[in-house]
């Protein structure tokens, strides 16, 4: 499974390179919840860890928004 995402993104971001489509931007959550303590169970997780995926889509965004 870790193969195929990480597939998944390499695409995804060759796609997002393209000057023709430069207005895709790509949030990598690889690893973002990274602690035992980001997660209810082994698929959902809480607040503490969806917070940090939401850092990173902020630091995505902003980073877009400087740039257009």
């Amino acid at each position: 499974m870790k193969a195929l995402i990480d597939r998944l993104y390499d695409m995804l971001n060759d796609i997002a390179a393209q000057p023709t489509s430069s207005a895709i931007w790509v949030v990598d959550c690889r690893g973002a919840m990274s602690e035992l303590s980001d997660w209810n169970d082994e698929i959902h997780g809480n607040s503490r860890g969806f917070a940090k995926i939401a850092d990173r889509f902020r630091a995505t965004l902003r980073k877009a928004l400087q740039e257009t």
